[in-house]
């Protein structure tokens, strides 16, 4: 019995250290490895919208945007199409600095920072533009949306709602992987990603006036 045990624990040993050994080689590969940084962000207007979306989701945030390294202050989304009615909606870009969240500079903003390897950053980038270059043949799913809040999957071709849109861009990247469908994701969802790191939380206002002196990227 003590040599069995004996030999356990030396099996252990070695496979710990393989483990580590392996585990040390992917740290060193990742330091190595041209890294980029893909952006979310996460806001709360005061929106009649975002307010029926927050009353029945409680959540912290209600919308979600996805920026890229090289365009920090171009977010791409579906949303409104026009500032001043929700619908219709579709695939769209969006700045803290202009449009409708320039003109609610009190709303509640966070962004949250993805550090990814280079080819990952170009697949999601690569996969945003095709959309953009057809983006008249997407549509806002405000029925996904909708069944969403309800924990109900939901997908059809050429709709999405915004964190189904941001989810779908990081999961067939390869940047991030959730586990379950991405219309049921939620923005506040992004904020468990591992490895995930918040770089600014204020107000849209805020946030304009810091993407512009490039301060949060420092």
């Amino acid at each position: 019995a003590g040599a069995f045990q004996e030999s356990r624990m030396v099996a252990n040993r070695s496979y710990q250290g393989k483990k580590l050994e392996r585990d040390t080689g992917a740290e060193r590969r990742r330091q190595v490895m041209p890294m980029k940084h893909i952006y979310i962000l996460l806001t709360k207007t005061k929106s009649v919208p975002s307010r029926i979306i927050g009353l029945f989701t409680r959540a912290s945030y209600t919308h979600a945007a996805i920026a890229f390294e090289d365009e920090p202050n171009v977010f791409y989304s579906f949303s409104r199409l026009r500032e001043r009615f929700p619908l219709p909606g579709g695939l769209t870009t969006e700045s803290p600095d202009s449009g409708f969240l320039g003109k609610h500079e009190e709303s509640l903003c966070r962004l949250i920072c993805l550090e990814v390897s280079d080819r990952t950053a170009e697949r999601a980038q690569a996969r945003v533009r095709r959309m953009m270059k057809s983006h008249s043949l997407f549509r806002y799913s405000l029925l996904g949306c909708i069944a969403c809040r309800f924990g109900i999957a939901h997908r059809r071709k050429g709709y999405y709602f915004c964190s189904q849109f941001v989810g779908e861009i990081l999961e067939k990247s390869g940047a991030a992987s959730f586990g379950r469908s991405v219309s049921l994701l939620r923005p506040d969802d992004f904020l468990l990603l591992p490895h995930i790191r918040s770089i600014f939380c204020g107000t849209a206002g805020e946030l304009a006036n810091v993407l512009k002196a490039k301060k949060v990227f420092s």
